[in-house]
């Protein structure tokens, strides 16, 4: 009763968050009692209702959930999970798309999605700080981690521009932050037998800033 009344309100002013937020609040209440009793087609709509009103990975997961629990029908999730990413990927949802495809071992698309983000406009190439670890780098970092076994390359790659940008911040942190993604890079170019390829970039890299001795510094800690 009290969700149907906090539901009209909402509907008479799409715009008022606080009522948002209250349909959130007795939409999530109302799912975890409907699970709590075994009411499986409840939990799921209730899921469903929320995550249309605020698609994100949180909301996605509470579907998965709901609909992957005992006594659903076995193709509910299969056929619920693309119609969920599509929503995502038309609302250009990439941070959670990542994340999405992170959990779920999908790291091809977990590329896929990060690409996107990184050319989304308005999307700055050093996020929103470093230090903060948010932003477009801590994405960066999570999907290169996770490429490193089946896409090395990219791993590589990310690992580089993130080496790079962090160089361009300057400063000591900056630097020993940059040197920990190049012993990566390092790692990766000696697992596949590269290490002239290693060798000719970091040289290019080292000449490339000779005038910067806390870089230089930190590379010769880690025999760069």
């Amino acid at each position: 009763m009290r969700l149907k009344e906090a539901e009209y309100a909402l509907q008479s002013n799409p715009k008022d968050f606080t009522s948002a937020r209250t349909v959130d609040a007795y939409r999530h209440w109302l799912g975890e009692k409907y699970s709590i009793y075994g009411k499986t087609e409840q939990t799921l709509n209730i899921a469903l209702a929320r995550f249309q009103a605020g698609s994100d990975d949180t909301t996605y997961r509470s579907v998965r959930s709901a609909a992957q629990v005992a006594g659903q029908p076995e193709d509910v999730w299969s056929g619920l999970r693309p119609q969920l990413l599509r929503t995502l990927e038309q609302q250009n949802r990439w941070a959670a798309l990542i994340s999405i495809y992170l959990e779920e071992k999908e790291v091809g698309q977990a590329l896929s999605a990060l690409a996107e983000m990184e050319h989304a406009p308005g999307t700055s190439p050093y996020g929103y700080g470093y230090r903060s670890g948010s932003g477009l780098s801590q994405y960066q970092a999570q999907v290169a981690q996770a490429a490193e076994e089946p896409y090395p390359d990219d791993a590589i790659r990310l690992y580089k521009s993130l080496a790079q940008k962090l160089i361009d911040v300057r400063g000591r942190e900056s630097y020993r932050q940059a040197v920990s993604y190049l012993t990566r890079v390092r790692l990766l170019y000696q697992k596949q037998e590269r290490e002239l390829e290693w060798q000719a970039y970091i040289a290019n890299m080292r000449n490339s800033n000779k005038d910067r001795r806390a870089l230089k510094e930190e590379l010769d800690k880690r025999g760069m």
